[in-house]
């Protein structure tokens, strides 16, 4: 089983345990390391890196006996190894493993896999990850009723409005289109790239032709510049006769 949240995960591994031992598939000694029971049967995933004890974290694998005086297990691995665990590691790096997130199966490959979410939860990586973990068939588990915060708000607020098969599907459809990774840094700030347009082609003449079209071939002509008045002919013989005008006046 494949969870989103390792609440979830831990709730369905206590489930699937109190199945099997009702069914009397876990039996014989036990041993409880860190509150947590283990018996010859359980299938168990160390959680840490260990060149001491010859394991990697992620490994999956099925106890195999129980050293009920040191609380030691021998467990054999999904590839066929035998790993003897002791009670430290154990407390620390071993969990029970018959569900996962979606974070933990990374890697896995099973025979049968069960997705258990709600239709919100199965955003487009986490879907990918969780429904590719199984050889053969993979089922979806949605969960369509309320949560604890949503029904610890029906205190103070409109009830959460009852969702149909449909409903839960249709939001589970578009929940799977939403993407949950983080941009890189260059994707984020790298700008738009504009579409290429052809430039216009420049239409070109020979050059005898320049003439008959209006074009200048040679250097512009200097442009004339209008003489201040005080230059112009006569400016100063005009100026003299009207002083003299003055003073005749006076």
């Amino acid at each position: 089983m494949i969870a989103r949240d390792n609440i979830t995960r831990a709730t369905l591994n206590d489930r699937a345990r109190e199945l099997l031992l009702r069914d009397g598939h876990l039996r014989g000694d036990r041993v409880v390391i860190a509150d947590q029971e283990f018996r010859v049967g359980d299938r168990v995933i160390a959680r840490r890196n260990d060149r001491y004890r010859d394991i990697d974290n992620g490994t999956l694998a099925t106890i195999a006996d129980i050293d009920t005086r040191t609380g030691a297990l021998k467990v054999l691995t999904d590839a066929g190894d035998d790993r003897l665990l002791d009670a430290a590691y154990t407390s620390e790096h071993l969990e029970h493993a018959y569900a996962l997130t979606g974070h933990g199966a990374i890697g896995a490959t099973v025979e049968w896999a069960g997705v258990i979410g709600r239709p919100f939860e199965f955003s487009r990586e986490w879907a990918y990850t969780s429904l590719s973990r199984a050889r053969g068939r993979t089922r979806v588990y949605v969960i369509a009723e309320a949560t604890t915060g949503q029904r610890q708000r029906e205190e103070y607020a409109p009830p959460e409005p009852q969702r149909t098969t449909d409903d839960a599907i249709d939001v589970l459809r578009r929940a799977m289109r939403r993407r949950e990774a983080e941009l890189l840094a260059i994707e984020a700030t790298e700008p738009e790239r504009l579409p290429m347009t052809p430039s216009p082609e420049l239409t070109r003449l020979p050059l005898a032709e320049l003439p008959e079209a209006g074009a200048q071939t040679g250097p512009p002509a200097p442009e004339s510049t209008p003489k201040p008045e005080w230059r112009t002919p006569g400016s100063r013989s005009s100026g003299l006769q009207h002083h003299q005008a003055f003073e005749r006046a006076l």
